[in-house]
């Protein structure tokens, strides 16, 4: 993965330790849990976190902000 600024060089991210990569379906329905939660709730700021595997997990961190309607934040 690459993280580019503007104005900047690319700096690459790499951690090779304890990489955990989920089915794109445990991660898509995460994500759209926590937008369905976040815009239809008041707070601003919901996590949640998945069992990938009996030993590993991930976390989805979504938030809105006030100036973004409930419509505008649910994209899915």
């Amino acid at each position: 993965m690459a993280l580019m600024l503007e104005g900047e060089n690319p700096v690459s991210l790499l951690n090779t330790s304890n990489v955990v990569v989920a089915p794109v379906p445990t991660l898509a329905t995460l994500m759209n849990r926590l937008v369905n939660r976040v815009v239809s709730s008041s707070d601003l700021l919901v996590a949640e976190d998945v069992n990938v595997t009996i030993f590993s997990r991930i976390w989805g961190l979504v938030q809105c902000t006030p100036d973004i309607t409930p419509s505008d934040s649910n994209i899915l």
